[in-house]
């Protein structure tokens, strides 16, 4: 297959493997940063070279355009900001909240998504990030609504992997 005739397909599955290295590689972020540097130095040197080892400088760019995708993916992960409320989570005692979706209704629960705001931790509150999702009782006296703030006596459990995901 010519990839010439093809760049954005060439640079999307780029992309996309970069995307796959962070959640399956668990590489850290000065791991893609040495390799899309690289990758970037080796692609600019390459394009002045003779005919027969262009295909170098697509390569360097191809490996230039995984380490991106990395280095986004990883620079948007919400777990990894400074204050997110997961390294307290074992300590917490409550936390506030904001219904930052829309209310659906489900059977027996009303599921919403929020962002915690801020985390109690012994007798103080600290402020934190983060989403979480909420499953709240119908039997609650009111209604949940978009923009509502909630505090919950509870600490934030992490949500169960499938127990057959095949």
């Amino acid at each position: 297959m010519r990839w010439n005739l093809f760049p954005f397909l060439r640079y999307v599955i780029a992309l996309s493997a970069g995307i796959l290295l962070y959640h399956w590689g668990h590489f850290s972020f000065q791991t893609f940063l040495i390799i899309s540097g690289t990758a970037l130095i080796a692609f600019l040197g390459l394009q002045f070279t003779p005919v027969g080892i262009k295909w170098l400088g697509g390569l360097a760019g191809t490996v230039f355009f995984m380490g991106l995708g990395g280095l986004i993916t990883h620079t948007s992960d919400e777990k990894l900001a400074i204050n997110h409320f997961t390294p307290l989570q074992d300590s917490v005692i409550a936390y506030r909240a904001v219904l930052s979706s829309a209310v659906e209704k489900k059977p027996s629960t009303y599921r919403v998504i929020a962002e915690i705001n801020a985390v109690k931790v012994r007798h103080e509150w600290r402020e934190t990030q983060g989403k979480i999702l909420l499953f709240i009782d119908r039997t609650v006296t009111r209604k949940p609504r978009y923009g509502d703030v909630w505090v919950i006596r509870k600490r934030p459990e992490l949500v169960e992997p499938p127990s057959n995901p095949d």
